[in-house]
């Protein structure tokens, strides 16, 4: 069972440092874009907008806004992704049904798959809702974040 317990920790620290160590790398290889909203202005918007609940999220999970990598914090916000490593691979899954094609899309799939063969079918519905879902590849979240979380689900699930 410790073995067990050892083998899944040592997972979940691969896939974080994959979404927080190499990922946000890919910002190198493109021209940043300032984000125009620090973590305290996004926790001090109302209660229910994108920026206030995910400001609220980061904070519980002991995170800080990176650079060049706000987008994603507020799609696992809005999707309701948990951040954690099967929260990151379940979201991935959506992205690539939702028209992401991106590298580190696919190489987190990838590993994805690889460290959590039993999930499959988990994230082939991720997928699959991704595929239904109206897409976000292009949504500018900088200009959402002051709208209401329900609103923004709403459209995303074509209601």
């Amino acid at each position: 069972m410790e073995l067990a317990k050892t083998f899944n920790r040592k997972r979940d620290q691969i896939i974080h440092f994959l979404i927080h160590g190499i990922a946000p790398l890919s910002t190198v290889f493109s021209k940043p874009k300032v984000f125009p909203f620090s973590l305290k202005e996004l926790d001090m918007m109302p209660s229910g907008t994108l920026g206030k609940e995910t400001a609220v999220t980061l904070k519980e999970n002991k995170y800080q806004l990176i650079p060049s990598y706000e987008m994603h914090d507020f799609k696992h916000v809005l999707l309701n992704y948990p951040m954690t490593g099967i929260g990151e691979i379940r979201m991935q899954f959506f992205a690539l049904g939702n028209g992401n094609r991106f590298l580190t899309t696919w190489g987190i799939i990838g590993i994805g798959m690889t460290l959590f063969p039993h999930k499959i079918g988990l994230f082939l519905q991720e997928y699959r809702r991704g595929k239904r879902s109206q897409n976000i590849t292009h949504w500018k979240f900088e200009h959402l974040v002051q709208l209401n979380i329900i609103y923004l689900r709403s459209i995303l699930n074509g209601k």
